[in-house]
């Protein structure tokens, strides 16, 4: 049975709960990642998206207008590769709901989108946090993979399948400051870093001062506004970040109101104990952090399987990620391991 010629507006109809349904269930990751309008030639529809975001200029030269004007130096850095994934949904429509007609169908496509749209966000979010999950780990992990199997062409290969765009992990202690810079810069701090208001002032100057330069070694201005972490260190951050004093002689605190804290229990680390749990410091959506996107619009199906006689409903949806810029976060108290 074509069950859209028996029910014309379904599909309009069903795609509409949906909006209103996902705008009703928001990833916690929406307000900490970007979204895809940061890369350049970014295509919703293809397979893929590579490019070379990390482009800086040299330094400004000396010039006497008397002579003739040198050429600006661009520098190309680091190059990136990010894969579409997908996530597909089926479900059996029970013929009895069919034969009681359009509005007991429109119920039951109701209920199935609210239960996918429940766990939709879950899934986003197990993946962006899996980053940090397994960011620090020395070896590599093929979470990092954005190796592309293109459908009718040649394989896209990753050229660092298991790290991030500098053959490093993303968090690691020797990172290059670019390609043709032997200089290195650190953003991880391993399990000795437990979270204390000493540490967190001492880890807040190395991500603003000692990590604040370009490609070149030049100043740049970056400041943390995030403290990222799983909840077991709730109720040993909130006295840090909310108190007035710094301690019990009445010295007033600098950190009160330094940075928002944003707790996921999708922050594993290893463990989270509240004195061993990992912390991040990091920024806020719109910084250039770590792209875990959206991939184009959400696909609702409806469709006759000819071997098992029943009618079904898909959603399929896309998404994709990578690590963007390697000096907007800094991880600290979580093993290389």
């Amino acid at each position: 049975m074509d069950l859209l010629s028996k029910f014309p507006a379904l599909l309009n109809a069903s795609y509409e709960v949906l909006n209103s349904k996902q705008a009703s269930y928001v990833s916690s990751a929406s307000d900490l990642f970007e979204g895809p309008e940061v890369l350049k030639g970014f295509d919703p529809t293809a397979e893929f998206w590579r490019g070379v975001p990390l482009v800086t200029l040299a330094n400004y030269e000396t010039w006497d207008p008397g002579q003739p004007a040198p050429d600006t130096k661009t520098y190309q850095n680091y190059e990136l590769l990010m894969k579409r994934r997908a996530k597909r949904a089926s479900k059996t429509i029970p013929k009895a709901v069919i034969d009681a007609g359009a509005k007991r169908l429109f119920n039951w496509v109701q209920e199935t989108l609210d239960s996918w749209m429940r766990e939709k966000p879950r899934i986003v979010d197990k993946f962006a946090f899996n980053f940090y999950n397994l960011g620090t780990v020395s070896a590599g992990s093929n979470f990092f993979d954005n190796t592309v199997l293109v459908q009718d062409g040649p394989t896209i290969n990753d050229l660092y399948p298991t790290k991030v765009y500098d053959n490093k992990p993303w968090f690691a202690t020797d990172h290059p400051r670019s390609k043709l810079d032997a200089n290195t810069i650190g953003n991880f701090e391993a399990a000795t870093y437990g979270f204390s208001r000493d540490y967190l002032e001492t880890k807040y100057v190395t991500y603003s001062i000692t990590n604040a330069v370009d490609e070149f070694g030049n100043e740049i201005v970056q400041y943390p506004d995030i403290l990222l972490c799983n909840d077991a260190l709730r109720f040993t951050i909130e006295p840090v970040l909310n108190s007035q004093f710094r301690d019990a002689d009445l010295q007033e605190s600098a950190s009160r109101n330094l940075l928002k804290p944003v707790y996921s229990r999708y922050l594993t680390g290893t463990p989270t104990t509240p004195t061993t749990a990992q912390w991040i410091l990091t920024q806020r959506k719109n910084t250039g952090a770590c792209i875990v996107t959206q991939w184009g619009a959400d696909e609702i199906s409806y469709w006759y399987d000819e071997d098992l006689h029943v009618n079904k409903m898909d959603h399929v949806f896309y998404y994709g990620g990578v690590v963007y810029e390697i000096r907007r976060s800094y991880m600290c108290n979580q093993s290389a391991t």
